[in-house]
């Protein structure tokens, strides 16, 4: 090969070269247009709040676990302002539960991060083969493009980049892509930044979320409590038990007999159990300040369902300060639960607590259906301890009260035909969901200090005895 032959085809080299470049620049310049990043100074921001509400969260319970005096100044002054009379006023304007349907939102919304984070994790290693696979088309190209011919050892291959690969490759196609696949491949191109934004939007709004709960609800735990504050704790006998069980089972057999029934001997109700609820509350808010001033309306659970599977009748959402019960439970147990979680709203955050205040508060209504609620209620948590701690069937307890049967019949959670239509349309076992909601209320207790766990709910039963050992049974 002569001289001028070999400049020649060294400079058409060059230019092949120079082609590409300018391509490559081109499709650089193409990529200019494609959505920018989110503002940094937006993140910052994010990132701020987030740091935040953490050291809030931190600082907050750190107080709550190690001074009960802050607790205590804190449920007095700030709890009835923030949580009650603000918070709570708020989200009673909703009729339904509005912290039940957020609970749905957030599944909703976690359920589609969770997938949008597996299509960037797709998307990432889909793009990654492809990009090997490209980068050897390409430098294959260029190599080819370099060489010319063979036999000639005087020229040189250029590699080029991943990206450049990426340019190179697509350049043949780019015209027929933009009108096929041009939104398509923005919205790939976006994907992973919206993914991003969304997890950080779902972190703040999680951290926004535990620090309510921690000044709702957490922080709660670790005051004096009712039982500190006016009870005097004691050590009490069975016989103390079996006059308190006399007394309860006695009244259960007098307010069964005055109720009207329908043909199947299910009582009849027609009162209004939500606002009777607040003024069987605001009476005893009389005696125990805490307790006095503005309530919510309690409202019924959509999903009474899945509570009942759960054997819950009511529940506080502390994030929205909405007190909630089971609308399909039997009527027998509507006034008692109501009570409790509007005790729950007024910060006696204890489930044996709001349990004894539930029952002071019924016994005190006019309202004969409050009053045999409370009383069924109580009956049954001590017959159970009569059960778990001595022989109820000799001794002292052979002349013990005996509830009739229409009693009997009333203190159930749910009538059959309910727990029938719940088993029909019920999407997975009651067992497993009651092993579950137990294991996860057992945790949530413990976790907040209350070592019992669940078993808590039944130490009512003490604050009764110690209760009737200052003042006079019924």
């Amino acid at each position: 090969m002569s001289l001028n032959e070999r400049k020649a085809e060294k400079a058409t080299g060059v230019h092949g070269r120079q082609k590409t470049d300018m391509k490559v620049s081109k499709n650089k310049d193409r990529l200019k247009d494609l959505p920018e990043k989110p503002c940094k100074r937006g993140k910052k921001v994010l990132i701020a709040v987030d740091l935040i509400l953490l050291l809030l969260i931190l600082l907050v319970n750190l107080l709550a676990w190690n001074f009960t005096a802050f607790c205590d100044w804190y449920v007095k002054y700030i709890y009835p302002v923030l949580a009650v009379n603000i918070w709570s006023r708020l989200f009673s304007i909703f009729p339904f539960s509005m912290g039940e349907w957020l609970i749905v939102v957030a599944v909703i919304v976690l359920s589609a991060g969770i997938l949008l984070a597996v299509a960037c994790a797709i998307r990432f290693v889909i793009k990654n083969i492809s990009g090997v696979l490209r980068r050897k088309t390409a430098n294959n190209a260029v190599l080819m493009t370099d060489v010319g011919n063979v036999s000639d050892s005087n020229t040189v291959s250029v590699p080029v980049s991943d990206r450049e690969a990426e340019i190179v490759t697509d350049t043949g196609t780019m015209a027929e892509e933009e009108q096929g696949n041009s939104s398509t491949r923005r919205i790939m191109l976006t994907l992973p930044r919206f993914t991003r934004a969304l997890w950080n939007f779902i972190l703040t709004v999680a951290l926004f979320t535990v620090l309510l709960m921690t000044v709702n609800y957490f922080i709660l735990y670790h005051t004096t409590g009712f039982a500190g504050e006016y009870l005097t704790e004691g050590d009490h006998s069975e016989e103390q038990l079996l006059a308190v069980y006399n007394m309860l089972a006695e009244k259960c057999n007098e307010l069964s007999e005055v109720f009207e029934r329908d043909e199947d001997g299910n009582i009849l109700y027609d009162g209004d159990l939500e606002e009777t609820a607040k003024a069987a509350m605001r009476t005893l808010g009389n005696t125990y300040p805490q307790l006095s001033g503005y309530y919510p309306t309690a409202k019924k659970i959509y999903f009474s369902n899945l509570f009942s599977q759960e054997y819950l009748m009511g529940i506080v959402f502390p994030y929205t300060m909405e007190a909630n019960y089971n609308r399909i439970m039997y009527v027998t147990n509507k006034p008692f639960a109501i009570c409790h979680e509007l005790a729950h709203i007024k910060g006696y955050i204890r489930e044996d607590e709001a349990n004894f205040l539930s029952y002071l508060a019924c016994i005190g209504s006019d309202d004969e259906l409050f009053r045999y609620s409370a009383y069924l209620e109580m009956y049954t948590y001590v017959i159970n301890d009569a059960y778990k701690n001595y022989d109820i069937y000799s001794g002292i307890w052979e002349d013990a009260v005996r509830v009739n049967a229409t009693v009997t019949a009333d203190n159930v959670f749910l009538k059959a035909e309910t727990w029938a239509e719940v088993e029909e349309n019920a999407v997975v076992s009651t067992e497993t969901v009651k092993e579950v909601s137990n294991t996860l209320n057992d945790a949530n207790l413990k976790m907040n200090g209350v070592e019992s766990g669940m078993v808590s709910y039944s130490e009512v039963v003490e604050l009764l005895l110690d209760y009737y050992t200052e003042n006079e049974l019924e």
